[in-house]
């Protein structure tokens, strides 16, 4: 490695964490980088103690329940039976992994799934990019995508309905 080039730096920054628990050189080095990354982002390296295994643990068991069992509309929806939703949500996941459901409907799940989070995200970044005041072919815009979304999510809860699916 030449003079010129650093050596790749392989620590993040995470919002949110008491800094008195965390070593004061990670510290300052998280500090000087200004780097931060959503948490469920972050991988630790395999191989370490027991602690790093267990928050590795923690960070895949929040990735499988963001990735798979959650979603944005469970926060609007009122819901009396939640346990009951999750337990088809896992069922669902199940019959996809052990074949229950066939490969290619299964992978037909995982598009939609994929296709509903950048519906999402391409509604925020065009929410984000029109005025205070928009025109009326930009609110026009605004419900298209949002409607797009709502279908999708009616979509989702026929496959999560055993009955339906």
């Amino acid at each position: 490695m030449s003079e010129q080039e650093s050596p790749p730096l392989r620590v993040c920054g995470v919002n949110g964490v008491n800094g008195a628990n965390l070593p004061r050189e990670l510290v300052e080095v998280l500090n000087e980088q200004d780097r931060c990354v959503p948490l469920l982002d972050v991988y630790p390296i395999e191989e370490q103690d027991i602690t790093v295994n267990n928050i590795a643990q923690a960070l895949e068991n929040g990735r499988f329940f963001y990735d798979f069992l959650w979603r944005e509309w469970d926060d609007d929806e009122e819901c009396e039976d939640y346990a009951g939703l999750i337990e088809k949500r896992i069922q669902l996941y199940y019959d996809i992994q052990d074949g229950s459901i066939p490969g290619p409907i299964g992978e037909r799940f995982k598009k939609m799934l994929e296709k509903y989070r950048n519906k999402q995200l391409e509604l925020i970044e065009y929410q984000n990019s029109i005025r205070d005041d928009p025109l009326p072919v930009e609110a026009v815009e605004c419900w298209k995508k949002y409607y797009e979304i709502l279908m999708l999510c009616g979509l989702f809860k026929f496959w999560e309905d055993m009955r339906l699916r």
